[in-house]
């Protein structure tokens, strides 16, 4: 398994957060900065906790890897997508970043 990781760094300090089974295609950070969202080849969308660095919720859903990641102004809502592979087709999801699902 090809462990993939995001370096975030937080007052000068360096964390490394690994959860993701393959590489990762995106991420981004909430505008409240107490989260970061990660996208991967590995079909999941992670939240992490920016002051923990924990994986503190997984997305699931997307049937191919997710490429993109944005979260709304009030960061409440997560819309991230994926392109089927060989194909032109794309798919988009929308879900909350805290509680439950959109």
């Amino acid at each position: 398994i090809i462990e993939a990781f995001i370096y975030m760094y937080v007052r000068s300090s360096m964390q490394v957060l690994v959860e993701h089974d393959d590489l990762v295609k995106c991420a981004t950070i909430t505008e409240s900065n107490r989260y970061v969202l990660s996208g991967s080849a590995d079909k999941r969308l992670l939240v992490w906790g920016l002051s923990t660095g924990a994986a503190e919720r997984q997305l699931l859903g997307h049937t191919g890897a997710v490429t993109c990641v944005k979260v709304t102004a009030d960061s409440s809502t997560a819309i991230s997508g994926n392109v089927f592979a060989n194909t032109e087709q794309s798919l988009l999801k929308m879900r909350s970043v805290v509680g439950s699902r959109l």
